[in-house]
């Protein structure tokens, strides 16, 4: 029998240990690989997810918008009817159907100053001079640059013996739109206030 070989005995383990290792190493390197691969497509995924729900989220707010613009524009239309049928009751003189329907559109278009001022202007031909005056002043509220809401007014508040808040409201109307001193000028239903000193003096300046 010939003696054992010790020395190659331990050199060839020590390669086959070493290889263990290295194969070991390779493999928790994988996982390691594999875990942080996983990491980001669960990232990746979030994200994607994320802008996902942004986007829904963006879709039901237009869609929202786009069904109230909808049916704002089909109220706009159902109230321009009512307006037409209030203008011709006025041009009747029928003016308690008039305001009845410019009601009926301001159901349908509550914030129209337009729609206030032509029911207080058949309110003030009916001679009733507190509603017209309401009316008037919901008009000018809707809208602060309104000027046919003031030119209204100051007749309505005049005719309901409101002599200085008529004047203040002439005011109010010519520093906003001066142009509108010619059309008082011109309107018969300020005959009566143009001979007040005070408003005069404010249509000639």
């Amino acid at each position: 029998m010939g003696e054992i070989d010790y020395n190659k005995i331990r050199q060839k383990s020590r390669r086959s240990a070493i290889l263990s290792l290295l194969g070991i190493l390779i493999f928790i390197s994988s996982l390691v690989y594999a875990s942080i691969s996983l990491n980001k497509n669960e990232k990746v995924i979030e994200r994607q997810k994320y802008e996902v729900d942004s986007l829904l989220t963006i879709k039901e707010s237009i869609t929202d918008t786009l069904n109230q613009i909808i049916s704002q524009l089909e109220n706009t239309r159902r109230a321009t009817r009512f307006i037409t049928m209030g203008i011709n009751h006025f041009h009747n003189r029928d003016y308690s159907k008039a305001v009845e329907a410019y009601n009926l559109a301001l159901e349908l278009d509550s914030l129209n100053p337009v729609v206030y001022d032509y029911k207080g202007y058949s309110l003030y031909r009916n001679k009733l001079y507190n509603e017209a005056i309401n009316s008037f002043e919901k008009a000018i509220e809707l809208d602060p640059s309104y000027t046919w809401g003031y030119y209204d007014l100051s007749l309505a508040l005049w005719a309901n013996g409101n002599q200085e808040e008529a004047i203040k409201t002439i005011e109010i109307l010519v520093s906003i739109e001066p142009d509108f001193k010619n059309i008082i000028k011109n309107d018969g239903q300020f005959s009566k206030m143009m001979q007040h000193s005070e408003i005069k003096e404010i249509i000639n300046n």
